[in-house]
């Protein structure tokens, strides 16, 4: 901001002395500072493994399955005739490597055919209670706040939520799975 006085045009013939002049500017300069992530951000931030709800999320959002596989995962492991063959996602593993590329880039196929699905194991957990029990009210109230759904049938009371397992990657749908297959896989993956 800038202000001052000039005498006024034609001199001093108007009767005023000084007439004022007043005026503004603005000037922006923008600094950017880049601060290298060290110390425990570091850690957390590059270190630490993806967890499996970012690569669910990603997936979901149309992340390449084998981009995220070759980033993610370690090894793959594949039954062969009874046994256990483990698949690591190291280039200098030579047949070993090739072959993870190999199912990397068939789960990518099968992805972009749509005939992969990715997604948690869904179950439904419940608690059963005998009705008009005042020692279990406290247990309702915490159930309730913890996202149970109350049903009440004759005798018993039910507590019921749904609870999401670890994600699977699979050529079929999860959810063609009876409820017993889905809890034998949400108990054997967790």
């Amino acid at each position: 901001m800038n202000a001052g006085a000039v005498p006024p045009l034609g001199a001093l013939t108007s009767g005023h002395l000084l007439s004022p002049i007043i005026g503004t500017g603005v000037s922006e300069n923008p600094t950017i500072t880049i601060i290298p992530v060290g110390g425990e951000e570091f850690n957390q931030r590059i270190l630490n493994p993806f967890s499996e709800n970012k690569f669910f999320r990603l997936y979901q959002q149309g992340a390449d399955i084998g981009l995220l596989v070759r980033m993610m995962a370690s090894e793959l492991r594949a039954d062969q005739k009874g046994r256990d063959r483990i698949l690591r996602n190291l280039p200098g593993r030579g047949k070993g490597y090739e072959e993870f590329r190999r199912r990397v880039l068939h789960l990518t196929a099968l992805s972009q055919a749509h005939h992969l699905f990715v997604a948690p194991i869904v179950v439904q957990q419940t608690i059963t209670l005998p009705t008009n029990c005042k020692k279990h009210s406290e247990t309702v109230v915490h159930a309730l706040e913890i996202g149970y759904r109350w049903t009440e049938d004759g005798d018993t009371e039910t507590l019921s939520r749904n609870v999401a397992g670890r994600a699977m990657v699979s050529n079929y749908d999860i959810l063609d799975l009876s409820v017993e297959e889905r809890n034998k896989l949400f108990l054997y993956t967790n």
